[in-house]
């Protein structure tokens, strides 16, 4: 089995195909500046983890199957009183 092939399986394995995906170029890179080995891991794996922060959030969106897509700016705050606009928008924001 090549090294390419390994390192495919076991990242299929570890279910981390954006680690996968940015290998070849992070590693090419590694070695052109001479990053360590901790260096190098940190790299990948910073990839990974990016890549299911912003996926995540969607696929969890699409799980619920909310029948429509709202945002903060879209409520209407005069329909429901009990709820403080000044409140929630200063929050958001930080």
């Amino acid at each position: 089995m090549t090294k390419v092939a390994e390192l495919s399986f076991l990242f299929r394995t570890l279910k981390a195909p954006a680690a996968a995906r940015a290998l070849p170029k992070l590693a090419e890179r590694a070695r052109a500046e001479e990053w360590s080995y901790e260096r190098f891991a940190e790299a990948l794996l910073q990839t990974e983890v990016a890549s299911r922060d912003a996926h995540g959030g969607e696929a969890r969106i699409k799980q619920a199957r909310f029948p429509a897509r709202k945002t903060l700016e879209e409520f209407e705050f005069s329909f429901q009183r009990s709820v403080r606009s000044s409140c929630i928008l200063a929050s958001s924001t930080s």
